[in-house]
């Protein structure tokens, strides 16, 4: 046996093991993905508020969207039990993005 087939074949063993591993992690790697989606479309909504609470010239679509995120406000979800669940799960630290979401709104305001 020589050397190319010889690498080959390791290259080969590490392919297949890469393509287990992501079969096995593809449902971990999706609800990971998802909560991460969930904690940025809860900043998306702060920033909305930030920007449009007090308006008066709204567009309707507008005016609609900010009574929905009024009506389940992200700080809501940001500061219960629940948020330090899901940081827990993807391995971040809820205090720290907490801060750094206040950081980015007093800059911000």
């Amino acid at each position: 046996m020589n050397v190319r087939q010889l690498k080959r074949e390791a290259i080969e063993r590490c392919e297949a093991q890469i393509a287990e591993h992501a079969e096995e992690n593809k449902d971990l790697d999706a609800c990971q993905d998802l909560w991460r989606t969930v904690i940025e479309r809860a900043v998306m909504d702060l920033q909305y508020l930030q920007r449009f609470a007090g308006r008066n010239n709204l567009k309707k679509h507008e005016l609609e969207k900010l009574r929905r995120i009024e009506e389940n406000p992200p700080t809501d979800f940001i500061e219960g039990s629940w948020f330090e669940e899901i940081c827990a799960y993807l391995q971040i630290d809820a205090t720290r993005v907490r801060s750094g979401l206040d950081d980015y709104l007093e800059q911000a305001a």
